[in-house]
């Protein structure tokens, strides 16, 4: 179904960069915490992050990592950032970003 935040961000990717940060996936506990990163079909400015995660981390040991990944992609963003908020569980990691 698509809705209005699709919609928007539909919108928005035809004429600015988007980065669309997704809930985390588990992996295998000897993992290390990543990203995927990868371009959205038809679509050459949208960026779907996702993030990977190593399974039982507890949940401060969860947020450190999610706001480590976080930080360190936001850091690659050149221009002006506006941040849009679909979910407030990502407040908690992405407190640090300097959004215009």
């Amino acid at each position: 179904m698509f809705q209005r935040p699709q919609h928007l961000m539909t919108r928005f990717a035809r004429d600015m960069n988007v980065v669309v940060w997704e809930e985390p996936i588990v992996v295998g506990a000897d993992e290390t915490a990543f990203v995927n990163v990868r371009r959205a079909d038809g679509f050459p400015t949208l960026r779907v992050v996702v993030p990977h995660l190593p399974e039982g981390l507890s949940p401060s040991q969860a947020e450190a990592a999610l706001t480590q990944l976080f930080d360190s992609y936001a850091g690659t963003i050149s221009g002006p950032v506006i941040a849009w908020y679909y979910t407030p569980m990502m407040l908690p990691f992405s407190r640090g970003l300097a959004a215009d």
